[in-house]
């Protein structure tokens, strides 16, 4: 878990991240794994029922788990796919595999990758309209690569 991402340039994520890929052990979420574990054991009934609590506690649930989660499914396999996204978050975002279609380019026929990309909000939280808003600007940020440095090398899985 990322904490205070929006205060956090591009850079300094993405150190955190490469770290804990370094040594698993600097990850709270990892010191929590034993945790996690005696609660897959419980009966599905009880596991229902302790997320309908922490449902009812939004202090404690974003404690616990964030305001966003992002996770990158497409990255474990080939082609395109989309995903759903977890219900704990007030924003989810999945980002599945990347496709190659055909679109027409300056008038040109060309293949093209896209990356495939799920947004999920939870409308008890946030309106229809302003989600809106902020997929479009996400899509804007994205396909400027906003962020993005050169100091950055996001190198290609082998």
């Amino acid at each position: 878990m990322l904490r205070d991402a929006s205060r956090r340039t591009v850079e300094e994520l993405h150190d955190e991240i490469h770290a804990v890929k370094t040594d698993p052990h600097l990850s709270p979420s990892v010191r929590k794994a034993p945790w996690v574990h005696a609660y897959l054991l419980l009966p599905g009934f009880v596991r229902v029922a302790l997320l309908g609590a922490l449902h009812r506690l939004p202090r404690r649930q974003q404690a616990l788990a964030g305001t966003v989660g992002v996770t990158a499914v497409g990255m474990f396999g080939a082609g395109s796919g989309w995903g759903i996204g977890f219900q704990l978050h007030t924003l989810s975002i999945v980002v599945g595999g990347i496709a190659r279609r055909p679109i027409v380019f300056q008038g040109v026929l060309v293949e093209r990758e896209f990356l495939q990309l799920t947004v999920s909000v939870d409308h008890d939280i946030v309106d229809g309209a302003p989600a809106a808003r902020f997929v479009g600007r996400l899509r804007e940020l994205l396909l400027a690569g906003d962020g993005i440095h050169q100091s950055i090398v996001w190198k290609q899985p082998a």
